[in-house]
Order: C-alpha cells, then sequence, then structure tokens
C-alpha cells in the first residue's frame, strides 16, 4: 500500500514525539529539549544520553549516534516497515487510512474493524479479570510458577477467563456487542439455542499484529484435567494461524538489533527465553511453519534459530520447515535441547550463559539434515537416493555463498566430485534425476570436518549491534557523498528559515553539485509551500527521507545548537561563496572540454568566453579577500 506525502505528514504531525517517546522512557526537560536513557533496542545505556526536541520534532541519541523522527523512531523500536509504521500511527492518531477500495471492499473493511473492536474489549476485560485475582488464587500462583512478572504480563497483555461460562457473555451485552460478532471470532460458542463463553478458567494469551491490533487469543488450562491444553481462537476474517506470530508485536525490535530470531512452538516457551533475557524471540500457534511464517520473518532478519520440541514431533516439524524457510531466503541453524524437551524446561536447569553457548554451538539446519541421510556404499542405490534427497534441498538456495557451502559438504560426506554434486543439483532444478555409479569420477574419502559456513550472517547471533534497516514504501535521499560545504549549507537551512529561503530565492540550487542535497532542499520546499507557518517542523519532515542520520541529529550538538541568527547568516555566506567558486571551476573545466571537441572555427569564441569566466573567477576571489 502506498501513502501520499500529505498523508504521512498529517499522520506524522499528529502523533507528538515527546508523548511517544514517554511510553518508552522518561523523560526530563533540560531547557528547550527533554533527555532520558535511550529507548531504542540496540542501545542499553546507565546515563542519559537520549535528547528530544518538541519543536522540531526530532531526537537524537548521544550514545549510539542514532537521530530521526517520529516514523523512524517506531521503526526503530517497534522493528516495523515503513508502511506498517505509518499504519501504526494512524491508528495511533485515530487517522483513517485513505480509501482505494470498492463498495465489497469497503463493506469487509468495515466488517473487519467491527471484529478488532470486539477483540479488544474482550481483551480489557480478560486482563481487568486478571488483575482482580487475589495471590492465593491458583491462577496467580500458577502465572507466578512460570516466572512471569507483572512487566511481562503487562508486555504480553496476560489475561485470565473466568470459570463462570457466562461472564464474557455478559461483558458484551453491557458494552452492547452484537452475539453474532463474539461467535463469529470464536470467543463465544452456541449450542441447541444457547450461547455461553468459549473459554473458561483459562490463562488468555492475545495475539497482536505488528499495528498494535488484537487478532485472536490462546487460552492455556492450568489444571491436568481440563483439555485440550490450549485452545487458539478460530479463523476468522482478522484471523488465521497460518498468517501471524505470538510476541511479534514485542519482539520484532529486538529480532532486528540482534538481526536472528529464535522460532519456539507455543506461548510459555517464548515468554520463557523473553523472560530468561532472549528477546529475539517469537512463536508458532500450534500449527505447522508456513510460508507466510516465514515471509514474515524475513521482514526482520535472514537468520533464523529453530527451537522446537525435542522429541519426534519437534525433529519432524524442524525437517518439514527446510523447504519453507529456503525458498523465502532464509539461512536456518538448529539448537537442540539434549537434556531438556523445550525452551521452558531448559530454563529450569540452566542459565543464560548456557543458552547464549548453546546458540553459538548451533548447527546448519541443513547440513544438521544432511547428516541423517544414509550414505551407503560407493555408487549403490541407498547413496545415489542421498544425493538426490540433498540435490532437492540445495537447488532451492537462492544465495550462491550459502549454496556453494552446502555443495562443499554434501560432495565431501558423499565422496564425490564437487562438479558431479553440482551437475546433479542443476538436474533436480530442471526436474530430472541423476545417480552416483562407480563410472563417476570420486574423490578420495575425507577425514577432516567439513568447512564451516563462514558467512557474517551465521555470526553474532546475540550480539546488538543495530542491524540497519531501509524504511519501505519511503523514498531515501543518501547524502553520504556530499561535500561538507553543502551538508553544512543545508543544516543551516534547517535550522534557519532566513537561511533557507536566502537559498531558494538567490536560486542556489542549480549550483549544487550534488544530486541528493538538491532533493533535499527541493523536499524541503514543497513542504514549505504547503506549511509555511510551520517552519520547525520541516527537520522533522526530512529526518523520514535523509540518509545518513547523523546529518540531521548533528543539529543536536552545542556547535549547531547555540548558534544564534548572526552566526548562521556568516556560514551561509561562506557556504555560499565555495559553492559559486566551486561552481565557476566546473564550468571552466566544462568549457575546456567543450573546446577540444569544438570546431577550429568555433575556438576563438570559445577561449574568450573561457577567459571571461576565469575573469570573473578571480574577481569574485578578490573581493571576498578584501571583505574578509
Amino acid at each position: 500500500m502506498r501513502f501520499s506525502p500529505e498523508f504521512i505528514e498529517r499522520v506524522r504531525e499528529a502523533n507528538d514525539l515527546v508523548d511517544l517517546v514517554g511510553e518508552y522512557t522518561s523523560l526530563k526537560r533540560t531547557g528547550s529539549q527533554f533527555t532520558g536513557l535511550c529507548p531504542l533496542p540496540s542501545h542499553k545505556e546507565k546515563s542519559p544520553s537520549f535528547s528530544v526536541s518538541q519543536e522540531k520534532q526530532l531526537y537524537h541519541c548521544f550514545g549510539c549516534s542514532k537521530s530521526g523522527n517520529v516514523i523512524t523512531f517506531v521503526m526503530e523500536t517497534k522493528g516495523l516497515d515503513f508502511v506498517d509504521t505509518v499504519k501504526y500511527l494512524a491508528n495511533r492518531a485515530a487517522i483513517e487510512l485513505p480509501k482505494d477500495r470498492d463498495r465489497a471492499s469497503e463493506e469487509e473493511y468495515d466488517e473487519s474493524k467491527a471484529l478488532f473492536h470486539v477483540n479488544m474489549i474482550a481483551l480489557e476485560f480478560f486482563c481487568s479479570e486478571q488483575l482482580k485475582l487475589s495471590e492465593s488464587h491458583e491462577v496467580a500462583q500458577y502465572i507466578k510458577s512460570r516466572g512471569l512478572t507483572p512487566i511481562q504480563i503487562e508486555q504480553f497483555k496476560i489475561g485470565y477467563a473466568p470459570k463462570d461460562g457466562n461472564a464474557l457473555l455478559k461483558h458484551f451485552e453491557t458494552n452492547n456487542v452484537p452475539v453474532q460478532l463474539g461467535i463469529q471470532l470464536g470467543l463465544l460458542k452456541s449450542k441447541d439455542g444457547k450461547v455461553y463463553d468459549a473459554y473458561r478458567h483459562r490463562v488468555m494469551f492475545p495475539i497482536i499484529s505488528a499495528q498494535g491490533r488484537v487478532l485472536g487469543f490462546g487460552g492455556r488450562s492450568i489444571l491436568p484435567e481440563q483439555m485440550p491444553k490450549y485452545i487458539n481462537s478460530s479463523d476468522s476474517k482478522v484471523f488465521s494461524k497460518g498468517k501471524v506470530l505470538y510476541g511479534l508485536h514485542e519482539t520484532a525490535k529486538f529480532i532486528r538489533s540482534d538481526d536472528a530470531v529464535f522460532l519456539v512452538e507455543g506461548y510459555m516457551d517464548l515468554l520463557a527465553l523473553y523472560n530468561n533475557g532472549v528477546q529475539n524471540v517469537c512463536a508458532t500457534l500450534g500449527t505447522a511453519l508456513t510460508e507466510e511464517h516465514a515471509k514474515l520473518i524475513r521482514k526482520h532478519t535472514k537468520n533464523i534459530y529453530l527451537t522446537f520440541d525435542g522429541d519426534s514431533a519437534g525433529q519432524a516439524a524442524s525437517i518439514k520447515s527446510i523447504p519453507i524457510l529456503l525458498s523465502q531466503g532464509l539461512f536456518p541453524k538448529i539448537i537442540q535441547l539434549s537434556d531438556s524437551k523445550d525452551p521452558d524446561e531448559f530454563f529450569k536447569k540452566h542459565k543464560l550463559a548456557d543458552w547464549k553457548k548453546l546458540a553459538a554451538e548451533a548447527e546448519d539446519l541443513v547440513i544438521w539434515r544432511f547428516r541423517q541421510f544414509p550414505l551407503g556404499s560407493l555408487g549403490s542405490s541407498t547413496s545415489s537416493e542421498s544425493a538426490q534427497k540433498m540435490a532437492e534441498i540445495i537447488r532451492l538456495v537462492s544465495d550462491r555463498g550459502y549454496r556453494q557451502s552446502l555443495e562443499d559438504f554434501a560432495s565431501k560426506r558423499l565422496q564425490v566430485d564437487a562438479a558431479l554434486l553440482k551437475g546433479i543439483v542443476e538436474n533436480a532444478q530442471n526436474g530430472s534425476s541423476s545417480s552416483i555409479n562407480t563410472q563417476n569420477p570420486l574423490k578420495k574419502p575425507v577425514s577432516q570436518p567439513a568447512t564451516k559456513l563462514t558467512e557474517n550472517r551465521y555470526q553474532g547471533v546475540l550480539k546488538s549491534e543495530g542491524a540497519a534497516s531501509t524504511a519501505k514504501g519511503s523514498t531515501k535521499v543518501v547524502l553520504a557523498s556530499a561535500s561538507k560545504v553543502e551538508i553544512m549549507l543545508l543544516q543551516a537551512a534547517i535550522l534557519s528559515e532566513k537561511v533557507f529561503l536566502k537559498v531558494i530565492d538567490e536560486q542556489l540550487l542549480p549550483k549544487l553539485s550534488h544530486e541528493g542535497i538538491k532533493k533535499a532542499f527541493e523536499m524541503m520546499n514543497d513542504a514549505y509551500r504547503q506549511m509555511p507557518n510551520k517552519f520547525a517542523s520541516l527537520a522533522s519532515h526530512l529526518a523520514s527521507y535523509v540518509e545518513p542520520s547523523s546529518i540531521i541529529g548533528a543539529l543536536f550538538k552545542p556547535e549547531w545548537k547555540n548558534l544564534n541568527e548572526d552566526q548562521l547568516d556568516r556560514l551561509m555566506a561562506d557556504c555560499v561563496r565555495k559553492i559559486n567558486e566551486q561552481h565557476l571551476k566546473n564550468l571552466s573545466r566544462s568549457k575546456l572540454a567543450e573546446m577540444r571537441t569544438s570546431s577550429r572555427n568555433q575556438q576563438f569564441i570559445e577561449l574568450e568566453q573561457f577567459m571571461n569566466i576565469q575573469e570573473s573567477l578571480k574577481s569574485n576571489s578578490a573581493k571576498n579577500t578584501a571583505s574578509e
């Protein structure tokens, strides 16, 4: 979905940056700005270095050097792409998304809104019921026994469905919720003309979208005899188990900053990891991994660690996931819990350091699978069949380096020439099959371990290096190669309306050499024409599009922040002089190049023009020297 610049600007202006940041960290007013601990997931600090300007709607962290506006802040903290960020902020400010739907889709959209609203009412009910529980209540005791703190309960909105089979039904009636919508969402059931609650005496886990909408619920029993152990919402127009991952709304930011994700099988496994310091995690909802799940993960990282239960079912699920993960360009590894059935049980025996060691030693999922294929004797049908199976997996890999590593491992394991195996892979790619026979060239037996995969993406799973992400749906203006003078002129224009108007009125843009700087000024000018009384907001507007963000972030530093109008005027004059000089030099070079290629009859005219330019350059330089 694409949004017009006007709509993006409306959404940005409707969300105050100070209010939003205040939801993540405590801010204290310091002069004209607010300061606090950096709330960005890739940065942990003990001394406040995060600064927010309410006037300019910009933030800058002096610790991690990240800067931006309300849009980039949501992208960083929630791990959303550009489009989802705009949707999230629009929803937060109660702004309707642009309507590009026909009548039928408009009715479907309205129905979805109604269903989301009912789910939100149910969420508030379950959360309030959980808060009412006494410390001695068996559900409160169960929650405590699973190591869940009040903070995590609030973060993941964990609730409680009472024993009373009509509690939610009565709440819906009080809030004028149509019974049919409750039934449609699987929150209510109907039998023999009677309607009753679908969830009773269960701990409730809401499944929340990236935009903060409640899609559905999972209810866990707390009694051994209460079966099934989990009940998930039935599929509806707003919920499908095969298209959502639990916890992603809260953990996506950590997945992005760590550039890796641990995929687990259920709610409690996710919470066990999160509660023990592993926050880059998400969970399937008691269903097999799907292509939609893999696409969701790929939005945030390509590095995935399968952490399924260690039983035969978990092993089978890992094997089935291989073609799905590879087809989406992901790089999978497998966590094997030798003495625990799942992550929840693991942390009852071990600590975070043990988990980190386990992750560092995790084996590539495909190689793990290759080791399971029987070898047989050279040239046997068993060996040929294994080679064919390996080739069918390798053909799904699009990354050249990863593919080569797998081919190397497979050829060593099968003791066949790498070129031969590559041919089998190519045949598998084309839909035909090959076999290995005694006539095929064989390699000598290899005793050393297979070559390790040394791609950077396989390293540093638990490091918070702050992986960079590009805002999908936005047009980035890259200024990294611009000259220092032109960058300084842009920064001065962002700070001073007077400087900005001089740049535009004196038609300096054609003299700028960097196309990105020109584009940035043009974007500022377009926005200024639409809102001439809101010059201070231009900086925030530009922050959505300019890279690197340090160009905007530098304006928070004392050397810029403390400049007055006179100093900015002098700075501009100096920048303009240097830009004019460079412009004249560029014209001179251009004329010389033209003279070399022009006809002989034109050379006198061209030489005269060139001499005039040189004279102008000398005169201009002399005047500037005298004035200084």
